[in-house]
């Protein structure tokens, strides 16, 4: 199956509009701001949503007060409110203004009635579910898949049904995961669930199969309608391909998402998708317009805080410049990249080996055997993942080759790993640079 996003039938158009106004108030509607952010997220599920989202971002501040206001004075009606507020902030990336609106509905969601309270709960469960502690909430959406069933409601049903497949899969229990999320579709919200069956799809290695998942996705109702959440399986599509080395798809993939979001003022789902695609240009040899996403997504590092606003900026900036035989200013990136999180050994472990290339490309070979040494150890003692010690088994080639030496027999282990492993893949181009590059 050979597919990309425009081609499969999603709905935004290339140009995605991102101006939005809101009409004039019907009679009796809520006063000033109140009707506008009401208004504006309506418009936020319709075709609509990047324009709508923008304005929302831009009004910030003022939304995040009428909300809590609006919580205080009648928690049923600001909960509603906070709700929508709250799927907003997801996509922007609003990472402290979600939290806020978060503690804001778990503090009155015992006044809240049961529907909205259920939904409040499963807010709070996928929440845990990103802090991958969701095992410990896992009886809370049970309740409410319970309740659910029983006032036949179908989006709380839906929405309970993919928390328990998101908690399944964090529990190994791979299979009873794809039940529920494949029950969930079958429910209400296909397009959500198919990307909750592609994602687990392509963590069983079934790529086909979830390949047709996510296309499936995008070819539902919601996502016809919806450019956002058409984006949002365009860009796990976009890596699923990348993954199989169909990097043209890819780049069509997240290039289509990246438009939809740049448009909505997502800066943080923007940032990883020109993360993505900067990477994906790599991969597919075009390495000046990978220079422009991932100095942009560079950028982006001084308005995003956090880990995640940190890691792929750094490693992608890091990557081009070595390809580009700049070792210097790969070694200048990473004392700028150096100490961002530390509360993540993992990724120091990466840059460390980075560090090595970016040595031995000066010539400085034994500072650069024991940093890449030292990367492995540390990337390895903390995470159950291939992808660091191999990634120093490429530096240790790569200084080998530049010693004069035969590469190191690692090298085997790493080719066969690349598919999986997007920063191991360019990595591995040091040492083995395609025909003609």
């Amino acid at each position: 199956m050979s597919s990309s996003p425009p081609e499969a039938g999603a709905p935004a158009p290339r140009s995605t509009p991102s101006i939005w106004a809101p009409p004039s108030p019907p009679p009796g509607a809520a006063p000033g701001l109140r009707w506008q952010l009401e208004a504006a997220l309506a418009a936020a599920r319709s075709p609509e949503a990047p324009g709508a989202v923008r304005w929302i971002g831009a009004h910030l501040a003022e939304a995040e007060g009428l909300v809590r206001a609006a919580v205080e004075a009648d928690p049923a009606g600001g909960a509603r409110l906070a709700l929508s507020l709250g799927e907003v902030l997801d996509i922007l990336g609003g990472e402290e203004a979600h939290l806020r609106v978060t503690l804001l509905l778990e503090r009155f969601r015992g006044r809240l009635p049961g529907p909205l309270a259920d939904e409040v709960t499963l807010i709070l469960v996928r929440d845990a579910l990103r802090r991958r502690v969701g095992s410990d909430w896992a009886f809370e959406a049970e309740g409410v898949l319970e309740r659910a069933e029983q006032r036949r409601d179908p989006r709380l049903t839906a929405m309970a049904l993919r928390c328990l497949a998101s908690a399944a899969w964090q529990e190994g229990r791979a299979e009873r995961s794809l039940s529920l999320a494949r029950r969930a579709g079958a429910v209400a919200d296909p397009d959500l669930a198919a990307r909750l069956v592609g994602n687990t799809l392509w963590g069983l290695g079934q790529h086909a199969e979830a390949e047709a998942a996510y296309v499936a996705g995008l070819a539902t109702p919601a996502a016809r309608q919806d450019p956002l959440r058409a984006a949002a399986l365009a860009a796990n599509l976009g890596s699923l391909l990348a993954e199989q080395g169909r990097h043209a798809e890819a780049v069509r993939g997240f290039a289509f998402a990246l438009r939809v979001y740049e448009a909505a003022g997502g800066q943080r789902p923007e940032q990883m998708l020109r993360c993505n695609l900067g990477m994906a240009l790599i991969d597919a040899g075009q390495l000046d317009e990978a220079e422009q996403h991932l100095q942009r997504a560079w950028t982006l590092r001084a308005t995003l805080a956090g880990p995640n606003s940190e890691a792929g900026p750094v490693e992608g900036m890091i990557a081009l410049t070595l390809l580009r035989g700049r070792p210097a200013e790969a070694l200048n990136l990473l004392a700028a990249g150096s100490g961002v999180d530390d509360a993540d050994p993992w990724y120091d472990g990466q840059l460390m080996v980075w560090r090595a290339f970016a040595l031995a490309g000066l010539g400085q070979l034994d500072r650069a055997r024991e940093e890449a040494l030292a990367g492995a150890r540390r990337a390895a003692a903390v995470r159950d993942a291939e992808a660091g010690p191999l990634m120093a088994e490429v530096a240790l080639a790569y200084i080998d080759l530049r010693a004069g030496r035969p590469a190191s027999l690692g090298l085997e282990a790493a080719r066969a790993a690349a598919p999986r492993w997007q920063a191991l893949r360019v990595a591995l181009r040091l040492v083995d640079p395609p025909a003609g590059g």
